[in-house]
């Protein structure tokens, strides 16, 4: 799960210009959003500076979905006196969006992907038994049709996991509806992007190594991509160990509990949407290598590329399916 923070954006913006003057600009976008850093690299033939436009673009996504700002539209949600309903479509579009995104996700991954893990995961100590959580989560909120219903006072959303792929959706819609063709939006190491890259060539993006294995510019594998989403959940860095057994950060959310897997990462390469390739991410993390790679070929997605490093007999592991192998470089790591 992702910390998602109140938005603070210091943009720094750097012109780039080409060998001549009739060589089209590129516009560098730097700054802080959500919690982490974002990078917005787009070529613009007109100059145009569009950091006050997805400035505002980031802070309303905050304040519709940021639990840590407590008068975000969620934040009032989350703390709502039961019962409640509410017309779907009287919500703000990025609220109506992430609730019947993250509901059909929901059931997509079979309870793998679950933002409704608030009252859970809001708890410091998790006092409660893990019996009382599960109910919560699973009653607590129903959505159906137009209709959204919270029966539980301390029922509520979090789309930490999903959030800052929707914000790269949503960079990269308004660049394409202002004719931006060449482009990438990076929040938080969530990522999409379109075209060329300023030295004309597709972009191109490494997989970090687990950290104890990593070497500066050295990644598991590097991926050449254009017109395409991909997002990455891990659990290189937290680990405990308890009976002889690691455990992770990550959470099953259908237990509840940490998961036992030596599944360390997970990515997931999308045709169109950076928040589909982030919720996927998670579930699949949370599933492990074998229930994912079962639930990606039931589900026949072969337009869905996946990479997952794992340990198997105290070593380091990779495997990737036919579609993510499409998109790897010659400079990928042989080490597979």
């Amino acid at each position: 799960m992702k910390s998602y923070f109140l938005i603070c954006i210091t943009v720094l913006l750097l012109f780039f210009l080409g060998g001549c003057s009739t060589k089209t600009q590129w516009i560098y976008l730097n700054g802080q959003a959500q919690g982490t850093s974002f990078k917005i690299t787009y070529k613009d033939s007109a100059r145009r500076d569009f950091s006050a436009e997805l400035t505002s673009l980031l802070e309303d996504v905050d304040r519709i979905l940021s639990t840590y700002k407590t008068r975000s539209w969620i934040s009032h949600f989350n703390t709502a006196k039961t019962p409640t309903q509410i017309d779907l479509k009287t919500l703000h579009p990025f609220a109506q969006k992430m609730i019947r995104l993250s509901d059909s996700l929901n059931v997509y991954t079979n309870g793998y992907f679950n933002a409704k893990l608030f009252p859970f995961l809001s708890s410091p100590q998790n006092t409660d038994s893990l019996l009382y959580y599960q109910k919560v989560i699973a009653e607590g909120i129903r959505l159906k049709q137009d209709s959204l219903f919270k029966t539980h006072s301390k029922a509520g959303y979090d789309f930490n996991a999903i959030a800052q792929g929707y914000s790269c959706d949503l960079i990269a819609d308004f660049l394409k509806q202002k004719g931006v063709k060449n482009y990438m939006v990076e929040i938080g190491g969530e990522l999409i992007c379109n075209g060329k890259n300023p030295e004309d060539e597709l972009w191109k993006v490494g997989i970090d190594l687990p950290e104890k294995e990593r070497v500066k510019d050295q990644y598991a594998s590097i991926c050449q991509l254009n017109n395409l989403a991909m997002a990455t959940s891990g659990n290189y860095r937290k680990f405990k160990f308890k009976e002889g057994k690691k455990y992770a950060h990550i959470i099953n959310p259908i237990t509840l509990e940490q998961v036992t897997h030596q599944t360390l990462s997970v990515t997931v390469v999308h045709p169109s949407s950076c928040a589909i390739a982030d919720a996927l991410a998670t579930a699949y993390m949370s599933m492990g290598k074998e229930k994912a790679l079962a639930h990606l070929q039931k589900n026949k997605q072969s337009n869905i590329g996946i990479y997952i490093i794992f340990e198997h007999a105290g070593t380091l592991q990779t495997f990737f399916n036919s579609k993510f192998e499409s998109f790897l470089t010659n400079e990928s790591s042989s080490n597979r």
